[in-house]
């Protein structure tokens, strides 16, 4: 990522957002379009293990820190705050 540019996370997922002329979006491109969620039924376990996996398989980051990590933090997003995990 760029030093000059700031970004926050999607609300559904964590990816990072440019922020743009000081607005930014709660969610991303793959979680939100037109208005509504892409996947509207996804559950929160769902997204977990689909980031979780993305993250061990395309970015190669070590399984014994992912699990953890992501559901911590897919679970503190806004889109997931009426549908916490246990």
């Amino acid at each position: 990522m760029e030093e000059n540019k700031q970004y926050t996370a999607c609300q559904s997922c964590g990816m990072p957002i440019e922020v743009k002329e000081g607005k930014s979006e709660e969610y991303c491109q793959f979680c939100w379009k037109d208005g509504k969620f892409i996947e509207p039924d996804m559950k929160v376990e769902e997204m977990i293990e689909r980031i979780s996996n993305f993250l061990k398989e395309k970015m190669h980051f070590p399984a014994e820190k992912v699990d953890a990590e992501v559901k911590k933090t897919i679970s503190g997003l806004k889109r997931w705050q009426k549908t916490k995990t246990e």
